[in-house]
Formats: C-alpha cells, sequence, structure tokens
C-alpha cells in the first residue's frame, strides 16, 4: 500500500507497518495535483492505460473534469500508482495501433 509521505501521514505508515500492513511512504517530489497528472497523461494517451468496463465511474469522472471536479482524491491515487508501476518497472511502455484500441 502506498501513502503520500507527508506530515500525519507518517503516523499512519508507522501504524500500519506495525500492525502487519505493508504500508510505505510516497513523496510527491514538490509537485502539485496537477503536474503529477500531466507527467502521466502519456501513458493514458497511448493507450497503455486501461479502465474497466464497471466500478471507474467515480476515477473517470474525476479525471474527465479536473480541476473543476470539487474531488480529486482518486487522481491523486491514479497518479500515484502509475508513478510507481514506472519506478518499479511494472509498466512497460508500448505503443499500440488506434485501431487496436477502437480509435
Amino acid at each position: 500500500m502506498y501513502i503520500e509521505d507527508v506530515r500525519y501521514q507518517k503516523t499512519v505508515i508507522q501504524t500500519l507497518n506495525k500492525q502487519g500492513v505493508n504500508a510505505e511512504g510516497y513523496k510527491v517530489s514538490g509537485r502539485d495535483k496537477r503536474e503529477r497528472l500531466e507527467s502521466v497523461t502519456h501513458m493514458i494517451r497511448n493507450g497503455n492505460v486501461f479502465f474497466p468496463r464497471e466500478g471507474g465511474k467515480d476515477l473517470i469522472q474525476q479525471l474527465v473534469y479536473f480541476g473543476v471536479e470539487k474531488h480529486d482524491d482518486l487522481v491523486d491515487a491514479f497518479t500515484m500508482v502509475l508513478h510507481k508501476s514506472l519506478e518499479i518497472k511494472f509498466y512497460e511502455i508500448q505503443t499500440f495501433p488506434r485501431w487496436m484500441l477502437g480509435l
């Protein structure tokens, strides 16, 4: 589990680890939410990120209306996961032909 490594959350990480939950801090490196989202949009634009047919409605709504939408916590968590996937080499950049993506 990744938790933003700032202020109070450091205590949450320590508490979870003591309880046997594998929690790790994630440093956002001084970038704001918009900058973090912009740094991973190429992964979405290139068709390397897939969304489920069901269950992703709230995340997709927050992504589409980012900056206008009142809530953006899912967007923040989503960008954190994409950054971590790049960091641990879980994600390999591939480019798919647009026809394969139904575009």
